[in-house]
């Protein structure tokens, strides 16, 4: 029977999730994303890996002169 052992989840804030995560069902961390375009952790159970990661969002600006972010 095929089993769920791996979840994926995006997040506006990598820091608070993982701490959730790892309080609420004591999962640890087994390692980290840091990227040019992403930030993240991977936790695991033993049994189920959890990937949460949020995008590093580059200030862009906007389509009419003047207009910025």
């Amino acid at each position: 029977m095929t089993k769920l052992n791996h979840i994926a989840i995006a997040t506006q804030d990598p820091d608070k999730t993982a701490e959730f995560f790892k309080n609420v069902f004591d999962l640890q961390e087994v390692g980290r994303v840091d990227s040019d375009s992403a930030v993240g952790y991977y936790l695991s159970d033993g049994n189920i890996n959890l990937l949460q990661r949020g995008a590093k969002l580059k200030v862009v600006e906007c389509c009419r002169p003047g207009w910025g972010v």
